[in-house]
């Protein structure tokens, strides 16, 4: 998502084996644009945040209470100031959720278990977010072949 002008927003499109990244780092070097996210430190100006862009008021308000089934999470945190997310995703039917973790980092895991307690959900399971597949990091595809005599 990039901003266009004051409030205007739109997609930054890919194509079927184009990298996202890349996608976005282009657009940025091409145009005068500035990326759409949310990086202000309270709850409040996270709200306030929130309203200023349609698209994040649809994700909040729409998306993350009619989520189903499981949530993949990458790159987020789970701090204090993010409860409303963790309220919004409490409203859907999500019983299973897996968070991206950075290292080894167990008192992390068993602060995010503690704030996901009141969702009762089936399961809750801690990734490697540097493992194969993850965002930014390519499955690297090995190939064996056999000698034929």
């Amino acid at each position: 998502m990039r901003r266009e002008g004051f409030s205007g927003e739109r997609k930054i499109h890919t194509g079927r084996n184009d990298s996202l990244l890349e996608a976005i780092l282009s657009e940025w070097e091409a145009d005068n644009i500035s990326p759409a996210f949310i990086c202000e430190g309270t709850e409040e100006n996270k709200r306030e945040a929130i309203s200023s862009c349609n698209y994040f008021e649809r994700v909040f308000f729409e998306v993350l209470p009619s989520l189903e089934d499981t949530l993949v999470v990458y790159g987020w945190g789970f701090g204090d100031q993010d409860q409303h997310i963790i309220n919004q995703i409490g409203k859907s039917t999500v019983k299973k959720i897996a968070v991206a973790i950075y290292g080894d980092d167990d008192v992390l895991c068993g602060k995010i278990e503690q704030k996901l307690k009141a969702l009762n959900l089936d399961k809750l399971v801690f990734f490697d977010s540097t493992s194969d597949g993850c965002w930014n990091n390519p499955v690297v595809e090995t190939v064996e072949h056999e000698d034929v005599a």
